[in-house]
């Protein structure tokens, strides 16, 4: 899904510029009425965000995943796919056959 973003030059509009900085300031979002009725949301664009900080793997975090591998192999897969539609389907519902 392709979002198209327009991008128009408000220098020129003090009052609009004012509501911008007032939503930048409070760090939250402002809603626009007309008549009562809610029209957009302005809310502040934080370009130079920083990054999430992570921690760095250790070598028991590699363990850890190592470990994991083939836990999986005397699980019944067959079974549980069954279980995992059994238990999403509405009891009133026939089972669909696929």
């Amino acid at each position: 899904m392709t979002i198209i973003v327009e991008a128009i030059e408000i220098g020129d509009l003090p009052e609009v510029v004012r509501l911008l900085n007032r939503t930048e300031q409070s760090s939250g979002l402002i809603t626009l009425r007309v008549q009562g009725r809610d029209i957009a949301l302005l809310q502040p664009v934080h370009a130079g965000s920083a990054p999430l900080l992570r921690r760095s793997k250790t070598e028991d975090d590699y363990q850890a995943f190592l470990s994991a591998a083939g836990s999986w192999k005397d699980e019944d897969t067959e079974e549980f796919v069954e279980d995992l539609y059994d238990s999403r389907m509405p009891a009133s519902r026939p089972r669909t056959q696929l």
